[in-house]
This record gives C-alpha cells, sequence and structure tokens, in this order.
C-alpha cells in the first residue's frame, strides 16, 4: 500500500532521506525550478517550453473515480517522474490538462510504497 506525502522543496528532500532510499527517474528536461513555474492556465506550449517532453501521457477520458471533477469531464496528464528500478519510493511530478488544453491542477507527491 502506497502512502503519499504533500511536500515539495526542502521538506521533501529531508522526508525523503530520512525514510530510506528514494527511487525518483525525472524526464530528461525537468527540472524543479521549471515545474515551479508551471502555472494553472498555462498551455501545453509553455508547459513544454519549461519541462521539455514528459517521460508518458495518459488521457482520462470519463475521469471515473476522480472525485474532483464532475462526471462527463476529462484530463489529460503529463507524468515528468516515474519509479526507478530499486524502489517504490519515488516523487510523482504531473501537470493536468483540462479540456480546453490549460493546466487545471500540478500533482507533485512524495510516495511511500
Amino acid at each position: 500500500m502506497a502512502h503519499v506525502f504533500l511536500l515539495d522543496g526542502l521538506d521533501g528532500w529531508f522526508i525523503a532521506a530520512t525514510l530510506g532510499h528514494e527511487d525518483t527517474r525525472f524526464s530528461a528536461g525537468y527540472s524543479a525550478w521549471s515545474f515551479w513555474r508551471v502555472g494553472k492556465g498555462d498551455s501545453k506550449a509553455r508547459v513544454l517550453e519549461l519541462l521539455g517532453e514528459p517521460l508518458r501521457q495518459k488521457t482520462y477520458g470519463s475521469c471515473a473515480g476522480l472525485n474532483r471533477l464532475e462526471a462527463g469531464d476529462c484530463v489529460e496528464v503529463w507524468y515528468y517522474s516515474s519509479s526507478g528500478t530499486t524502489s517504490g519510493d519515488y516523487r510523482i511530478r504531473a501537470v493536468e490538462f483540462g479540456e480546453d488544453g490549460k493546466v487545471v491542477r500540478k500533482q507533485h507527491f512524495f510516495t511511500l510504497d
């Protein structure tokens, strides 16, 4: 069972160092500074300019199970991190886009597995 912490910055690094091994793989263009600069309402072009290509993309067409969205809404998620090969403890960094192609939310979590 995964446990998720909503900490970024120095707090997140401290928890990762304290609780055990972290194994996060980031996309080639990712930087914490650029991720911080992505804002609500930014276009996909702006996100690509700041972060480059994501590791993977996923579209949730019906958004089933996503409590923050109304039925019928959809969201496209660009993932800029994934777990590595040695541990399930990693940083989740992703950008969510609404139907209009604009940023609606950033995901920035640390997960312990």
